[in-house]
């Protein structure tokens, strides 16, 4: 699984570079809390999890 973590100040390109990951067939989430993230990275490894590539706004 490859995950990317995108972060920056407001106004810094964010959403764009969300955007950007979306049209290259990644699953995107915007504003998860850090917390969450090792639950979420445990979900997409299960087996028949159809996440290969994820990027985090």
């Amino acid at each position: 699984m490859e995950l990317t973590i995108i972060t920056g100040l407001s106004g810094a390109g964010k959403s764009g570079a969300m955007g950007a990951f979306e049209d290259a067939d990644f699953f995107c989430i915007d504003n998860l809390p850090p917390q969450l993230l090792p639950s979420l990275v445990d979900l997409f490894r299960l087996e028949g999890s159809s996440v290969e590539r994820a990027a985090l706004v």
